[in-house]
């Protein structure tokens, strides 16, 4: 067996490659919400990977890579990305349908935000759209608010 030292040092130089050991469901995840905690953004990338190549429906997993790809590594187009592909793989999921909608609004890209927002009227419970509507609403106007500010 491999030390968890060879194992890190692996994940580093190779992280989408599968490390063949029986771990626990959610390893990785707690991996990457701890290198995110301690500031060590690199070792995070690297676990999150691996947990989303692992468990490319968990929701919370998912929407915490795209947030960490938006907030702590400044990437934008990773984070929309991860979305986009993550609402493909798993149309139904309101809470990945809700961070795909933010990162488009984080963009700029309204239209893409609308169209979500349309699916996620379809897949979530009323209760739950109209809980959202709000920050969403916000959001555009803030958006518009902004860019007539550079007309």
């Amino acid at each position: 067996p491999r030390s968890p030292a060879e194992t890190d040092g692996e994940l580093l130089r190779n992280p989408e490659q599968p490390t063949g050991s029986a771990d626990r469901p959610g390893r990785e995840y707690r991996q990457a919400l701890a290198a995110e905690k301690t500031g060590d953004f690199l070792r995070a990338e690297a676990w999150y990977r691996r947990a989303l190549k692992r468990d490319p429906l968990n929701e919370a997993l998912v929407v915490h890579a795209g947030l960490f790809y938006r907030e702590k590594r400044k990437n934008d187009e990773q984070a929309y990305n991860l979305l986009v592909d993550a609402v493909q793989l798993n149309p139904y999921s309101v809470p990945v349908y809700q961070a795909y909608v933010r990162q488009c609004l984080a963009m700029g890209l309204t239209g893409y935000a609308e169209a979500g927002l349309e699916t996620l009227k379809t897949i979530a419970t009323p209760a739950d759209y109209q809980a959202f509507l709000p920050e969403y609403r916000g959001k555009v106007a803030l958006i518009e608010k902004q860019s007539a500010g550079f007309q």
